[in-house]
């Protein structure tokens, strides 16, 4: 991870970022169904 440029790292921060909150609000359907 530390040989990535800050630019990509950055832009994986946001994808994850997105990521983690597609996840989390399946996880909340799926609870609440």
């Amino acid at each position: 991870m530390s040989g990535m440029s800050p630019q990509r790292s950055i832009k994986t921060d946001i994808v994850f970022i997105i990521l983690n909150d597609v996840i989390s609000q399946y996880i909340y359907l799926a609870g609440v169904v």
